[in-house]
């Protein structure tokens, strides 16, 4: 038990030498995007939209496949600011609606990588401030960090 505790104690002092904080990009690195993501994307688009005719006009704004419900690698979705994609989806749909939606939905699939909570809780246990980084609206973003317990729970973010 000593050797574990003189190992935590290097380790936190490793971690202060080299860090004041580290700093987590949300989706894809503490949340599984797709399993997040895919769902509620593909529902609010189905929502939104009155026609099939719609419907791809949106998702191919969005770089969206509605047959295979994924992103393509190069989508805005993934790369794009909340404004920017509101823009994007502006000429086909009321485009902050869209996203609210989405944003809604996203609660009912929220799921984490699976090493984020022990990443975390190892974290806060050798007191290392972590942060969040991600270009989605912050009220969504912390209702899917308070779903998963992170921001109140061991390992605060």
């Amino acid at each position: 038990m000593a050797a574990r505790r003189k190992l935590g104690a290097d380790f936190q002092a490793s971690l202060a030498a080299k860090f004041d904080a580290i700093v987590f990009d949300k989706d894809g690195t503490l949340l599984d995007f797709a399993a997040t993501w895919y769902p509620a994307i593909h529902a609010a688009i189905r929502a939104a939209a009155p026609t099939e005719e719609a419907a791809g006009k949106i998702a191919s704004a969005l770089g969206f496949d509605m047959e295979s419900r994924t992103c393509a690698p190069d989508s805005p979705v993934i790369k794009s600011s909340m404004a920017e994609l509101e823009a994007l989806l502006d000429p086909h749909t009321d485009g902050r609606a869209l996203l609210d939606s989405c944003g809604d939905l996203v609660l009912e699939h929220v799921k984490q990588m699976p090493a984020a909570t022990g990443v975390l809780k190892a974290l806060a246990e050798v007191g290392m401030p972590v942060a969040v980084a991600t270009n989605d609206y912050e009220g969504p973003s912390r209702e899917q960090l308070h779903q998963l317990g992170w921001l109140d729970g061991p390992s605060p973010l």
